[in-house]
């Protein structure tokens, strides 16, 4: 067992790859043999073509929570104090900013009503929606849009993560480990995430609203 994650239950293939990449247990999308889901049971198994000692050592029985910050991290801020900077410094419009802070604001008023407090996570490549997440926990719906994009293909240099929630450290760690430049928050960030955006190339936006 690697790790139990307290999720919205939706999307469950994307959360689980989108995690495991975040976390460098897998790199390339031809590492992956097969993903096999049970709903009834709240089990995930994720194969690999190949053994990894990184992933023998990493297994244990450890809990993720949806909360903020209070549940077991993988991640170790050593692994990006020595990092290289992305090679590319995305920019992006400010109509586009605007625009798409609105489309997910609104999308989630919608969806608080109806449901409870969620979180949504979305992407935006070239000025248009590739594709959008929900769950209760904001590091989750990162995951499922980052795993999403990366069972895709895409390419996520050029592109902009919206996100409804804090801008921590861990959030930019996931988005820097995937290649992507630009992060754009209807809420805060921290004052690390801001000096990691700062050394590592990125473009943040907090509150944008």
């Amino acid at each position: 067992e690697f790790v139990t994650l307290l999720c919205t239950p939706t999307n469950l293939k994307e959360l689980a790859i989108g995690f495991l990449v975040a976390e460098k247990i897998i790199t390339e999308l031809e590492e992956i043999k097969d993903v096999l889901i049970d709903m009834d049971k709240g089990l995930i198994w994720v194969e690999l073509f190949k053994y990894k000692k990184i992933a023998k050592a990493s297994f244990g029985k450890r809990y993720l929570t949806s909360g903020c910050g209070k549940g077991t991290v993988f991640y170790h801020l050593n692994d990006t104090i020595n990092a290289k900077p992305l090679p590319i410094k995305n920019k992006v419009a400010i109509e586009t900013i605007f625009t798409f802070s609105e489309v997910i604001s609104k999308r989630e008023i919608k969806k608080t009503l109806k449901l409870g407090g969620i979180h949504k996570a979305l992407f935006v490549h070239n000025g248009k929606a590739y594709t959008s997440m929900s769950d209760v926990g904001r590091h989750n719906a990162v995951d499922k849009v980052l795993g999403k994009l990366f069972l895709d293909g895409k390419k996520m240099t050029d592109g902009t993560i919206f996100t409804t929630g804090r801008i921590s450290s861990e959030i930019l760690s996931k988005s820097y480990t995937m290649g992507v430049s630009t992060i754009v928050s209807l809420s805060s960030p921290t004052s690390l995430s801001l000096k990691m955006a700062e050394e590592l190339n990125i473009t943040l936006v907090g509150y944008a609203k």
